[in-house]
């Protein structure tokens, strides 16, 4: 029988972007313990979620390339399938008593499978909507649920842009979003012209200002430094589009609702 000093943990560790290129911090220091599969005190194995700069964050503090790629893991959008039977399980949940209620499940759920993308925060967003529409009216009205999930998802863009504290180059970002079509993606290259245009910033500090919004989740590179014709993404669906307004909750809204309905009527 193993005694307890021979278990092996599995640890969890989310928004490992979060960890400062410093080896020398302690946090970073559990860290590297944690990937190389040991404290003083326990064998781990370890899972880090994040986003797509992580491992070399990782790399930086000291974890090796091979454990750095190899224990991460990157959420994706849900499929269509599970993000149904994910709104389905809510809707019919009866310690909430919504199974009680008169509506219509299926145009619902399918509303918000759509209106989503599929993607988790969405998702979470629309239903925290409804939660609200079911809890503080009699009456219930999709259109007023719905409206009220596009303004948490703002709300959850929002909390992105603010705390990765981008401060003046906000408005760079703002500029590339509105300039580009959506379909064409934004490189290097483009942030540094346009930085330099409206701050007159140079293109080390550019980088500086780029790896800041990477680092607070506003945007997504897979290499360490990027070329000038590499493309930077942004890290969640949508959030281009509240960029693209400048950052403006209400116009974001609206933008949002007009592509939602566009989507019903092309059956989607």
């Amino acid at each position: 029988m193993k005694g307890a000093g021979d278990a092996v943990f599995l640890v969890l560790v989310d928004e490992a972007q979060g960890l400062e290129p410093d080896p020398g911090s302690r946090d970073n220091n559990i860290a590297i313990k944690l990937a190389h599969g040991t404290t003083e005190q326990i064998k781990a194995r370890v899972v880090f979620g994040g986003l797509s700069d992580t491992p070399s964050r990782l790399r930086k503090v000291g974890v090796s390339k091979r454990l750095a790629s190899g224990s991460l893991h990157q959420l994706g959008v849900l499929t269509s399938d599970e993000a149904f039977d994910l709104i389905k399980a809510f809707l019919n949940h009866a310690p909430f008593g919504l199974d009680r209620l008169q509506f219509d499940h299926d145009l619902i759920t399918k509303t918000i499978v759509q209106a989503s993308d599929c993607y988790p925060r969405h998702v979470q967003a629309y239903l925290t909507g409804l939660a609200t529409e079911f809890s503080e009216n009699a009456h219930i009205d999709i259109d007023r649920a719905l409206d009220a999930g596009r303004m948490h998802r703002i709300d959850f863009y929002e909390e992105i842009i603010t705390d990765a504290d981008l401060r003046g180059f906000k408005c760079v970002i703002a500029s590339l979003a509105q300039s580009k079509p959506f379909d064409e993606p934004i490189v290097f290259g483009d942030f540094a012209q346009a930085a330099q245009d409206i701050l007159g910033m140079k293109e080390d500090d550019v980088w500086d200002a780029l790896e800041q919004a990477i680092h607070g989740g506003v945007l997504e590179h897979d290499r360490a430094r990027p070329a000038l014709h590499i493309p930077l993404r942004f890290s969640v669906p949508s959030l281009r589009t509240y960029a693209s307004t400048g950052f403006d909750k209400m116009n974001t809204r609206k933008v949002l609702r007009e592509a939602e309905e566009r989507d019903v009527r092309r059956g989607r």
